[in-house]
């Protein structure tokens, strides 16, 4: 992952590694109406992506939480109290628990090991 930047934080690498399984699997809209129910998604965001198709959402979702790590924090810490057995969320399940810099990401979870 030479072109990935070194300040990126290892949440955003495991999006990165799984981005092909998570786009596969995460189902947008639910997943839109919740980001826009917590503050991730302004009102501007979510009127743009209703008229985009099922990839383009995901593609939205995924790129948005990789490049803002305060987003993808907040993503995660909603998901770890709030929506645990939301169907929508299942994809995200082997994300850490804690978004914090210090997480490690156990190397079973990871592809390709």
């Amino acid at each position: 992952m030479a072109g990935i930047s070194q300040g990126i934080n290892l949440e955003a690498l495991h999006i990165i590694k799984n981005y092909k399984k998570l786009k596969e699997e995460m189902e947008p809209n639910d997943i839109i109406d919740f980001l826009v129910q917590h503050g991730i998604l302004d009102t501007d965001e979510d009127t743009y992506l209703l008229r985009q198709c099922r990839a383009k959402k995901c593609d939205f979702i995924l790129r948005k939480l990789i490049r803002n790590p305060n987003l993808f924090s907040k993503f995660v810490e909603c998901l770890n109290n709030t929506f645990k057995t939301l169907e929508a969320f299942h994809c995200f399940c082997s994300l850490p628990n804690d978004a914090v810099p210090e997480t490690r990401i156990p190397s079973n979870e990871v592809q390709g090991k």
